[in-house]
């Protein structure tokens, strides 16, 4: 939740990058494997670079529906 661009590139380089948002932004595309079936998954970020929504589709995908419009950075709620 409190992660940044960076942080999600030490862990995994992405099978493909999406600029959002006018090139002010990115997403990340993931291929996640697990007994032998895959699943696509996306992470997204803030202009500032700090993520701002994840979830089980492809960039493209989730920029369809209109759920990466927002530049707003995730926010605890606890």
């Amino acid at each position: 939740m409190d992660s940044t661009q960076q942080d999600i590139l030490n862990i995994q380089k992405p099978t493909k990058i999406t600029s959002i948002r006018g090139g002010t932004a990115q997403c990340f595309d993931y291929a996640l494997a697990r007994d032998g079936k895959s699943a696509d998954y996306f992470v997204s970020f803030t202009s500032s670079g700090w993520v701002n929504a994840w979830g089980y589709a492809t960039c493209s995908t989730a920029l369809a529906e209109g759920s990466l419009a927002s530049n707003e950075r995730v926010s605890r709620k606890y």
